[in-house]
């Protein structure tokens, strides 16, 4: 009995606990049910979140393609900024100086190879390979060849391109004729002057043994002085002195030595004037000989001793040195400019400078007519006033 009670006790109990599992779980199922619409609230959320993820990967693709078009613009944009670069580096060039401008065609080596042909194949050959030299050169030199095309803007009323070429061309050609003058192979026939009176005057100094003065410039070539001193016309064994710029000086004495054996000519580094320069030229022009000094370029040590004077309508600067020069060596002073014409010929423009006054007087009146002589043969030849670069500092 006891048993049984014990065992009813114990059911009863255990029904009680089972009650209470029944009730624990019927709470659970109600907490289940709540987290399940937890859940479902969730998997809800989690599907907006999923359609928002489609929206924003969209939108992300949309600006990918943005970014994309923008990168094309900015593709774009770069090009023309190059452009614009390499405009502006054109454009800056015109505002080049002659001492910044890379020699392009008369380096000592190309001079030499020119020669060996020319001794060889002739003029012809030579002024054949020239030709396609210079179209080379002037392909590849934009900045020199914007400045050629502005000088014929303003002298000649067109600057082509064409018109730069033949700028360039004869320019070239003159070094090939360079070449015969300094080895004697031009012929003095092929030279006359434009004046027969000043001729006689430079004969009259040249025979009274007066040294002479020669402002001379790039317009031209020059150098058709050296056959006319050579051929003996008035007097034998004339020494010729020049200046040049400092390359220049070494290239020009470094090729001449090799080509002429008989050189009566010294060059002067135009950079080193000074007092002891000025006592030996003195000397050297007391004594019968020659100076050549171009008037046109100023010098790049002395970039401030210069004059201003209206040239072809622009206010140019002159070097003042050479014009002071001239006065304080005290012989005659004559301008010169020796042009190519027509079939191989040149010809001699000279005119003596004659002024009495003051010095400033004098020296204001040889700026003015040597500017002026300058100016009128410009412009009758436009095509050979050799500088490539910004002459008017425009």
């Amino acid at each position: 009995m006891t048993i049984l009670f014990l065992s009813a006790e114990v059911s009863k109990r255990g029904s009680k606990a089972t009650d209470r599992d029944m009730e624990n779980n019927k709470l659970t199922g109600e907490e289940g049910k709540k987290g399940s619409k937890a859940t479902d609230r969730d998997m809800e959320n989690n599907k907006l979140i999923g359609e928002e993820g489609k929206k924003g990967s969209k939108a992300t693709d949309r600006d990918m393609e943005n970014n994309k078009l923008i990168g094309e613009e900015g593709k774009k944009g770069s090009k023309a900024t190059d452009r614009d670069m390499e405009n502006n580096k054109i454009i800056a060039a015109e505002g080049v100086k002659w001492y910044e401008v890379k020699e392009q065609a008369a380096g000592h080596k190309r001079l030499m190879l020119l020669w060996y042909i020319y001794n060889i194949a002739g003029k012809n050959a030579v002024k054949f390979i020239v030709f396609f030299v210079t179209l080379f050169a002037f392909l590849w030199a934009p900045k020199i060849r914007k400045c050629s095309q502005k000088y014929l803007n303003i002298a000649a009323g067109k600057g082509t391109v064409f018109q730069s070429f033949r700028h360039f061309l004869n320019y070239s050609y003159g070094l090939v004729d360079k070449m015969e003058m300094f080895t004697d192979k031009f012929s003095f026939k092929n030279i006359s002057f434009a004046d027969e009176d000043v001729k006689k005057m430079l004969y009259d100094d040249l025979l009274k043994k007066k040294g002479i003065y020669f402002l001379c410039s790039h317009l031209g070539n020059i150098n058709a002085m050296r056959t006319f001193f050579r051929s003996g016309e008035v007097i034998d064994d004339i020494k010729v002195n020049l200046f040049l710029e400092a390359n220049q000086c070494k290239i020009f004495k470094d090729f001449i030595n090799k080509i002429s054996s008989d050189n009566p000519i010294t060059a002067y580094p135009v950079e080193n004037i000074d007092v002891t320069t000025s006592i030996e030229l003195k000397d050297k022009l007391d004594d019968g000989e020659i100076l050549f000094i171009a008037g046109d370029r100023v010098s790049a040590h002395n970039k401030d001793a210069v004059f201003k004077h209206n040239f072809l309508g622009h206010n140019v600067s002159f070097p003042l040195g050479a014009f002071k020069f001239a006065l304080i060596l005290g012989a005659p002073v004559y301008f010169i400019v020796c042009t190519a014409e027509k079939g191989g010929k040149y010809k001699i423009y000279l005119k003596k400078f004659e002024f009495e006054g003051r010095r400033k007087e004098k020296l204001q009146q040889l700026e003015k007519q040597y500017v002026e002589f300058l100016e009128d043969l410009t412009k009758k030849y436009p095509l050979q006033f050799y500088h490539f670069y910004d002459f008017f500092n425009i």
